[in-house]
């Protein structure tokens, strides 16, 4: 029903009627794809109306679709920084990973948004997880300013081998706090 309605394109009405009515089952409802209202919302990049369902305490924020990637990954991947914020504040975790092995950390590189890297760094997350294809974080980065804050991160947490150093010294950004 939830789903329709916001198909529909009438939010103004969605916004009411969720507000009015404890809907918990119909907001965390999954459609054919895996999608539930939120998902369906991220993936749009309906970014204010993803914001007014985030704070509906009825909502599942650790929800995942048929890949299991998590509202955290959409938000790391297309560079929402505010929701990604949001997400953690709220206990999301971070370093939850999809069937195919990435993580929101990797979405962030992968995509080149620095912001988001840094933000789930601070989440003390594994920097060197690597996906189906045997990759990591680093790997994805495509920046130097990406991949300097990965490099300043593992130098902190001491996760840097010489032969990534090697790798990473080419780096033209010197990340410095």
């Amino acid at each position: 029903m939830l789903m329709v309605a916001y198909e529909c394109g009438n939010l103004d009405l969605l916004e009411t009627v969720i507000r009015e009515y404890s809907l918990q089952k119909a907001l965390n409802q999954k459609n054919k794809r895996g999608d539930n209202l939120i998902l369906r919302s991220i993936k749009d990049q309906n970014e204010d109306f993803t914001h007014f369902l985030m704070t509906n305490p009825q909502l599942e924020l650790n929800c995942k679709d048929e890949t299991n990637k998590t509202l955290l990954m959409y938000a790391a991947e297309l560079g929402d920084y505010k929701t990604v914020e949001y997400l953690i504040s709220k206990g999301v975790n971070p370093d939850s990973i999809d069937k195919y092995g990435r993580t929101g950390l990797i979405f962030a590189c992968k995509n080149d948004h620095p912001l988001i890297v840094e933000i789930i760094l601070k989440q003390n997350i594994n920097a060197l997880w690597k996906d189906y294809l045997n990759k990591n974080a680093k790997q994805y980065a495509s920046s130097d300013l990406v991949k300097g804050l990965l490099k300043h991160y593992m130098i902190e947490k001491n996760q840097l081998s010489e032969s990534l150093n090697k790798e990473l010294e080419h780096t033209n950004y010197n990340y410095k706090k």
